[in-house]
């Protein structure tokens, strides 16, 4: 892939997500004025804290977290435009995957919405899906950059980006979901749940060994900043994409935003530096 080919991508993807976060904004400010955004009862909260004040579930709090998540996704694809627009990065083109993530992420904000949650329609089912396929693209991504970002790799650049689609897709089509119960962060609870954290927690561990071995085998000392902003990058992202408290939502926006810095600029540093 080209960088010319990278850089028209991430500029659609900068216009999509800009698109997606003024719609989503527009019809939350919409709802709110007609009250017709209706609260989850009884939600299940994923994460108990029992701690009170700031750690409390909080309504409000787990759809600012989703505006967010929405706003961060236009926000990041500029970012990375901007400062990879010269630099012939594979980690790039799969970084697109997690900006999907991101935007995937925003469907949650359509749950209290009409008071979706109230039926057992296949449009919960749907949601429930497409953020599966969101928790699961974010640590894949990491882990296909990691793997495929040698410069040997870069005719099948394309590829291996629609095969990291692909695979998230067929494996959030056919995980089972429980649209009958809904969260504290505004989505469905799907089964397996260890099973999916597990997974996707070994996924990342395994990004991050790879990275430090690779550090270790070229004497790169930017590899292990490397590899601890992209771990921070997705236990932030862990965090806010399940806020529920002004807790959660302020640390994890500050370990997602302080880990993505590392990353991207390790990346940026590696490529101009060594390359």
């Amino acid at each position: 892939m080209t960088i010319k080919t990278r850089n028209g991508s991430l500029l659609i993807f900068s216009i999509i997500a800009i698109a997606s976060f003024l719609i989503h904004g527009g019809l939350f400010v919409w709802a709110s004025f007609n009250d017709t955004i209706f609260q989850p009862q009884s939600p299940i909260r994923i994460y108990e804290f029992n701690l009170g004040g700031i750690f409390s579930y909080s309504f409000t709090t787990s759809i600012v977290a989703i505006l967010v998540l929405a706003f961060l996704a236009p926000l990041l694809s500029l970012a990375v435009f901007r400062g990879f627009e010269k630099t012939q990065s594979l980690e790039i083109v799969f970084f697109i995957g997690i900006l999907a993530s991101l935007l995937m992420e925003s469907v949650r904000i359509y749950i209290p919405y009409y008071g979706l949650w109230k039926s057992y329609s296949k449009s919960l089912a749907y949601i429930g899906k497409i953020i599966i396929g969101a928790r699961l693209l974010f640590p894949l991504s990491l882990f296909f950059a990691q793997l495929f970002h040698a410069q040997e790799h870069n005719q099948n650049a394309e590829r291996n980006l629609a095969l990291l689609f692909v695979l998230t897709s067929l494996i959030a089509f056919f995980y089972p979901v429980n649209s009958g119960i809904i969260t504290t962060s505004n989505t469905v609870l799907w089964g397996l749940r260890k099973f999916f954290i597990t997974a996707r927690v070994l996924i990342m561990m395994t990004t991050f060994v790879s990275m430090l071995i690779e550090g270790y085998n070229t004497g790169i000392k930017a590899n292990y900043t490397k590899a601890l902003g992209a771990l921070a990058f997705f236990f932030g992202h862990l965090i806010l994409s399940s806020a529920d408290s002004v807790f959660t939502l302020a640390a994890g926006l500050i370990v997602f935003l302080a880990g993505c810095m590392i990353y991207l600029k390790s990346i940026h540093y590696i490529r101009n530096t060594w390359n």
